[in-house]
């Protein structure tokens, strides 16, 4: 039976995507505010990502239950492959890009493909390996092995930006997903003590919140720069311990709150990824937010009306998601049936099958 979709969690992934959303248009469009309204859009803008990074540990959580095999990943690229072909292709028309920009923007493959995509589809193809490495550890050895990990590729690279594509791409969600692993199945993991059983989920998510505003709020005002650097690279390194623990404490704070199945809630969820491959399609997007998204408008505005432009433009690319995933859905439906389709999809999950871990 078809376990049900857990709101909490897809609520807490259209908040993630937002959040995202907001902080691409802070970072590419480069506007200075000051006063109330800078420490607004720094609030709001100034976690993607942190963000980027939930979406791996909210995967990892449900991920060590079961073995996604290798579809979803095969999904996930022709999901990419498509928004890459229309978005790219509607988008040149109004920024003028290249057709060097569309094909080095090929998913998975191109120089310049999206990080998050390719980073994602990557490790699920790693994903049933590390499963059976973990399952093969004791516990003992599992838990020097996290310690390892946390301190080489979490708390060490904190104090320094080594964003290194390679390791961002790679090891690291590896490291998330081996971590989460422990956390979630080892005996001596914080979350079968009776503590944990016994605090609230939402003092969880308080904690999350606390730590994000207490490492935000301070940029750009001790007048320490080693100070302000520090706090400016936990929030734009995903690797970063505080960032790392923030994601961890909302995850296991919605985990626990009583579950709900919301169906607007789970199908706004289900075009939140759209809504990345649309914002981000590589070729247009330095001219994206001021040629499409007009972002020029609110370049001297106020809170109010940054607000509402976010807003607005937020609504609009969820509706364009909406569009686009029914036609692809349409698409992909008439092109399972043809055989050729059929035949190469049959041979992809040939391949697969010869790396199970079973």
């Amino acid at each position: 039976m078809k376990s049900e979709r857990n709101s909490n969690i897809e609520l807490l992934r259209i908040i993630a995507m937002v959040l995202i959303f907001i902080g691409h248009w802070k970072e590419q469009c480069g506007y200075v505010y000051t006063g109330g309204t800078g420490l607004f859009v720094k609030l709001i803008g100034g976690a993607p990502h942190i963000c980027a990074g939930l979406f791996f540990v909210i995967s990892a959580w449900f991920l060590v239950e079961k073995d996604p095999g290798y579809d979803k990943a095969y999904k996930i690229w022709l999901q990419m492959l498509f928004y890459h072909i229309v978005v790219g292709i509607t988008f040149r028309f109004f920024c003028e890009g290249s057709i060097g920009d569309f094909l080095w923007g090929f998913p998975l493959l191109g120089k310049y493909s999206l990080w998050f995509g390719r980073a994602y589809i990557i490790w699920l193809l790693f994903v049933p390996v590390l499963k059976k490495m973990c399952e093969a550890l004791t516990d003992r050895q599992l838990q020097y092995f996290v310690i390892l990990l946390m301190f080489f590729f979490c708390l060490e690279p904190s104090f320094h930006n080594i964003q290194d594509g390679r390791l961002l791409t790679i090891v690291w969600p590896c490291v998330v997903y081996i971590t989460v692993y422990y956390i979630k199945k080892n005996k001596y993991s914080f979350i079968h003590t009776r503590i944990y059983k016994r605090i609230s989920g939402w003092l969880f998510i308080l904690a999350a919140i606390l730590i994000y505003l207490a490492i935000t709020i301070p940029q750009g005002l001790t007048g320490n720069s080693v100070i302000e650097l520090a706090l400016t690279e936990f929030t734009l390194d995903i690797k970063s311990a505080p960032s790392f623990i923030i994601c961890l404490l909302l995850t296991m704070g919605t985990v626990k709150i009583k579950p709900i199945n919301n169906k607007l809630i789970n199908w706004i969820s289900s075009l939140a990824f759209g809504v990345y491959l649309i914002h981000q399609e590589g070729g247009p997007r330095g001219n994206l937010w001021n040629r499409v998204y007009m972002s020029k408008i609110v370049e001297n505005g106020g809170i109010p009306e940054i607000a509402a432009y976010l807003i607005i433009i937020i609504i609009i690319t969820f509706a364009a998601a909406f569009v686009l995933e029914s036609i692809r859905k349409i698409l992909f439906k008439f092109f399972g049936r043809l055989k050729l389709f059929s035949a190469i999809h049959r041979g992809l999950r040939q391949v697969a099958g010869w790396f199970r871990t079973e």
